[in-house]
């Protein structure tokens, strides 16, 4: 028995050696600048680009087979203008051989990206320098079932440090960049989850928007999705598109999946948001809230979804909302919807903050306003119906209407027990006390914020006192437009009598 043994054990190491002899003869005799033009040659007739290896090669073959390379780039296509596609500073690459050629397991070490420039251009005829290779050709050959498949693939980590992306489409003037990109990864083994850490800063250019993300999960990459388990994103952004001097979010998930394929969806569930707006634009303030949702569903073509089980909490300095709803988002199909509640607070410094000083006259008013009621969100409208809102003294019940949130016009049909109009005039002033009276009996408002609003709707009241004069049963029209505010009464008690 002995003999086979040592017959075997013999073969093998002979095997052994000579592939060490191999091995090294390769490593004396090749090197590694002698492939230099044929790794060039291979990449522009595969991609018609012109490739600058102006570093080093490095090769290795102990403990394992390595390709290190210097400062590479990868030139444009035809058509496009003459400057790189991608360019870094080095990368490494290592390739186990004996998993390789044992196990039919391509095992390779972790990979290294330094410095990337990669410069994406879409031309004003819709073409991009991002697209490669040409459609296959009815002489393409399928791979031969017989042949030896890879049938395992593992990478140790992939490490991005130093990264740069910028996208610019000439069509339409935008210019997209992405700065100072690290991306670091656990180990990569087929369908198992892999850690990862990515960080970038983005800038969309002419102050539009300014930002910083960094994001860490655990991800799993399917044959059509990706899951990402865990995630946790921060986000700081500014510029003219962020509604404060600052924004910065912290948000997190039980689970996001992005499936790719004929429909292209992200679905998310169990999201917690926490943002803080530093210094808002309305009465420079700071807004700061929470919010989650059981679940998110997106379509990633239309941008359409839906949200389920949505609450939120909002707070102002001492004015604090909260709500709750859901229900379906995206242009014409916008249908959003719930309740919400506002706990007691003042909003005098709100008011008094805004542009033209506006001041109710009375010092007791806006020093407490609550309320609650039913919120929906259309396509381009809000709704709040069911109202209870007490305005200092005063009950206020009906609905409201936003009917163009860019112009913010305004529609309402409210009723309230009573209410002194005159402690909610603006507070007279040595210049104000003329320009604030009209021959015709309406009121000019002067202040810049209120001289902007488009309001119109009816107004119904117990008791109602404006300019000392105390009405009851009150109905009238308001309307407010152009800077001027107009009260139409409908019909009112006055001295024991109906007027109409």
């Amino acid at each position: 028995m002995k003999t086979p043994i040592k017959i075997l054990l013999g073969v093998a190491a002979s095997g052994l050696v000579l592939f060490v002899v191999v091995a090294l003869a390769v490593a004396l005799l090749v090197k590694p600048e002698d492939l230099r033009p044929l790794i060039v040659d291979a990449v522009e007739r595969n991609t018609g680009r012109s490739l600058t290896l102006s570093g080093e090669l490095g090769l290795e073959f102990f403990p394992c087979c390595s390709v290190a390379l210097g400062p590479a780039s990868l030139g444009n296509p035809e058509g496009f203008p003459q400057d790189h596609f991608a360019r870094f500073d080095a990368a490494t690459l290592r390739l186990k051989i004996w998993p390789l050629l044992t196990r039919r397991t391509v095992q390779i070490g972790k990979v290294t990206l330094d410095g990337l420039d990669l410069r994406l251009l879409r031309l004003a005829d819709g073409r991009g320098n991002w697209a490669f290779g040409a459609a296959p050709t009815a002489d393409s050959q399928e791979p031969d079932a017989g042949a030896a498949q890879v049938e395992r693939l593992t990478i140790e980590g992939i490490s991005v440090r130093g990264g740069r992306v910028r996208y610019q489409d000439l069509e339409t003037g935008a210019v997209h960049l992405v700065s100072d990109l690290a991306l670091a990864t656990g180990a990569i083994d087929a369908d198992e989850p892999f850690t990862l850490e990515l960080a970038f800063a983005y800038d969309s250019g002419g102050g539009e928007l300014a930002a910083e993300l960094n994001l860490n999960s655990v991800l799993v990459v399917g044959r059509d999705s990706v899951t990402l388990r865990s995630p946790r994103l921060e986000l700081v952004a500014a510029g003219a598109m962020v509604p404060a001097d600052r924004a910065s979010v912290t948000a997190g998930a039980a689970t996001v999946e992005l499936a790719l394929g004929d429909a292209n969806a992200l679905v998310a569930t169990a999201v917690e948001l926490v943002f803080d707006l530093k210094t808002l634009s309305v009465g420079e303030e700071d807004l700061a809230g929470r919010a989650s949702l059981a679940r998110l569903h997106l379509d990633l073509d239309t941008f359409a979804g839906a949200i389920a089980e949505l609450t939120g909490n909002l707070q102002v300095r001492d004015a604090r909302a909260s709500l709750s709803g859901g229900g379906a988002f995206g242009g014409s199909t916008t249908d959003l919807r719930g309740d919400f509640e506002l706990a007691p607070s003042s909003l005098r410094w709100l008011l008094g903050s805004t542009e033209g000083g506006y001041q109710p006259a009375s010092r007791s008013a806006l020093t407490r306003v609550a309320g609650r009621g039913q919120w929906q969100l259309g396509p381009d409208a809000v709704r709040f119906d069911a109202l209870e809102v007490q305005l200092d003294e005063t009950r206020l019940t009906g609905s409201l209407r936003i009917e163009d949130l860019k112009a913010f016009a305004t529609r309402f049909d409210l009723a309230l027990d009573r209410l002194d109009l005159d402690d909610y005039l603006e507070a007279p002033s040595a210049t104000a006390s003329e320009s604030g009276r009209r021959d015709d009996g309406d009121v000019a408002l002067t202040s810049t914020a209120i001289r902007t609003l488009d309001l119109a709707g009816r107004l119904s009241a117990e008791a109602l006192t404006v300019r000392k004069l105390s009405l009851e049963n009150l109905i009238v029209n308001v309307r407010a437009a152009d800077g001027v505010l107009r009260l139409d009464p409908v019909s009112a008690g006055l001295y024991g009598g109906t007027y109409r």
